[in-house]
């Protein structure tokens, strides 16, 4: 960013402010990564840099979900879909921000979501770094949507954490393992429960994602 504001060439700002952005998501710091990531979004489609604005949307979608901005979340998952198709990407980005879209739409206590066509979309999604993600979300959006879908939840979440551990993705993977000590704490397994957050903060310690690991060992504390 140093670099890009001394250039003053805004094109390479853009890039450094989506790089930023994403990098203080992953810390755990929202807010600086949600002035970071708008700001270089809003270049970047300015420019018809359609790929990367998209790429930035999904950042946005991702902070405003932990956020509990789920309509802004919802909006910034489909806007990212909107963008890919216009960048005329292969379908497996688009239908990835599909499942992404659908996770604060169901925390909206909306369910008029095709779970059918949402699985088959996971299944097929050959963006391997993205594999972990979708998965998890498929989980999420199944835990959240009533409470008779609890054991497939528990199918894709462990699915999630297979694929991240493979692809060695490992951000969500500890991520995979916090939502399902989450899942199994709803289901009265106190024991596994932590054992799983346990693993999520000694994972997202590795990764240096401070503020994730203060929110966990917070959480385990209560348990």
């Amino acid at each position: 960013m140093q670099i890009a504001e001394e250039s003053r060439d805004t094109y390479s700002k853009a890039y450094a402010e989506y790089a930023l952005g994403i990098s203080c998501f992953y810390k755990g710091f929202f807010k600086e990564a949600e002035e970071y990531l708008s700001s270089s979004a809003d270049f970047l489609q300015g420019w018809d840099l359609f790929h990367y604005a998209a790429l930035a949307n999904v950042g946005l979608g991702a902070i405003y979900l932990e956020m509990g901005e789920y309509n802004k979340s919802q909006h910034c998952y489909e806007k990212a879909g909107s963008l890919w198709q216009r960048a005329g990407v292969a379908p497996d980005w688009t239908n990835c921000c599909r499942i992404w879209a659908a996770v604060p739409k169901v925390m909206n206590n909306d369910r008029d979501i095709n779970l059918s066509e949402l699985f088959q979309y996971a299944e097929d999604n050959k963006i391997r770094n993205w594999r972990g993600a979708t998965l998890h979300s498929i989980s999420r959006i199944l835990s959240n949507i009533d409470d008779h879908h609890m054991d497939e939840a528990e199918h894709w979440i462990g699915k999630s954490i297979q694929a991240n551990r493979s692809n060695g993705t490992m951000f969500e993977l500890g991520m995979a393992h916090a939502s399902y000590a989450e899942l199994l704490k709803r289901k009265g397994d106190l024991s596994q429960a932590k054992e799983n957050l346990n693993k999520a903060i000694g994972i997202l310690k590795q990764c240096r994602a401070d503020r994730w690991v203060e929110r966990y060992e917070e959480e385990l504390a209560g348990m």
